[in-house]
């Protein structure tokens, strides 16, 4: 009889977590890594775009330093950039010599390309395929340019502004700055 008790008690004295407790858990911690996803998607994008503001850059540079060099700007479209990000392109100069540029530089999703004008005037813009943020550079003025698009959208050779010889105006829909 007395080992009926000792065993009853026992099992009282065992606590334990009830359903509703397990279920309040569960629904916090749901909750906590949802704002922990948002916030790594967030940083990713944030990544991404980071990414083509510096390929942007360094083609700008490249860019220049051809113009300083061949006195002549080199257009290129999306398609002639090669799955390693190259873009190779034998180039005929204003005195008929021709000359290779070759630009390195693009990163891995990203897209871009430059249109040119009377070899002197070039706009030029990239995205990165994951990214939200398209980034434009006019080099006849020297301003960079961003607008913002969806994820998962790819550069096209339309979204960047054709080249006349005209203001900034033409970017229309597209803000000064690198913008946030």
């Amino acid at each position: 009889m007395s080992s009926d008790i000792f065993i009853r008690r026992k099992i009282i004295e065992v606590k334990g977590f009830t359903l509703i407790e397990l279920l309040i858990a569960v629904v916090i911690l749901s909750i906590l890594a949802g704002f922990a996803m948002m916030q790594y998607n967030r940083y990713k994008i944030t990544s991404y775009n980071s990414t083509a503001e510096t390929d942007m850059r360094n083609l700008m540079t490249f860019e220049m330093a051809f113009l300083t060099g061949h006195q002549t700007f080199v257009a290129f479209n999306v398609e002639d950039i090669s799955d390693g990000g190259v873009v190779k392109k034998t180039v005929t100069l204003p005195d008929g010599s021709t000359e290779e540029f070759k630009f390195i530089g693009f990163s891995p999703g990203v897209r871009g390309c430059v249109k040119v004008q009377d070899e002197k005037f070039a706009n030029g813009g990239v995205k990165h395929n994951k990214g939200t943020k398209y980034i434009g550079y006019d080099f006849d003025t020297g301003i960079f340019l961003h607008k913002f698009g969806d994820i998962g959208v790819k550069l096209q050779n339309s979204d960047i502004p054709d080249v006349e010889k005209r203001t900034i105006a033409e970017w229309s829909g597209w803000e000064k700055g690198l913008g946030k």
